[in-house]
């Protein structure tokens, strides 16, 4: 679906799949206008910590297996060159993610517009859509921020 811009993307996705009420979890630090979107739809906030290597798929499991918290709705990610960390997530925490994400009944919001700029001998990691059947993961990009002139959305 083409839309004006990444945030324009998550504001439809986060309509279509969630109701007031329900919990996204999102990584820590993450995309500074994407706490609005959320809580302009009534969603419970929930950060979650990352490293160098990005969101921490142990905290994420454990938190997913917390039986005093309402189950999460939607995780949102940067996971190729994290805003504002720079993080790249590994392969083998995306398919981590995507198997948590339908072992615990949750939808993956992945921006993605930082994949194709990557310049490192080995290319870019797949993204989590490549890890995800049936599909539990929505990517979001944008062509100005990836590889036209002119400001991201």
């Amino acid at each position: 679906m083409t839309t004006g811009g990444v945030s324009h993307g998550l504001d439809l996705a986060t309509a279509a799949l969630s109701r007031p009420g329900d919990t996204v979890l999102c990584e820590s630090p993450t995309y500074f206008l994407v706490h609005q979107i959320f809580a302009d739809h009534g969603l419970r906030i929930e950060s979650l910590p990352t490293d160098a290597d990005g969101l921490d798929t142990c905290a994420l499991e454990a938190r997913c297996e917390d039986s005093g918290k309402p189950p999460p709705r939607l995780l949102y990610l940067v996971p190729s060159h994290g805003n504002p960390s720079g993080a790249t997530l590994p392969e083998a925490r995306r398919s981590r993610l995507v198997e948590l994400a339908r072992k615990h009944g949750f939808y993956v919001l992945a921006d993605e517009v930082y994949q194709l700029l990557d310049w490192s001998p080995s290319g870019p990691p797949p993204r989590l859509l490549c890890y995800d059947d049936p599909y539990r993961a929505m990517k979001q990009s944008t062509l100005p921020t990836s590889g036209g002139s002119g400001s991201g959305s």
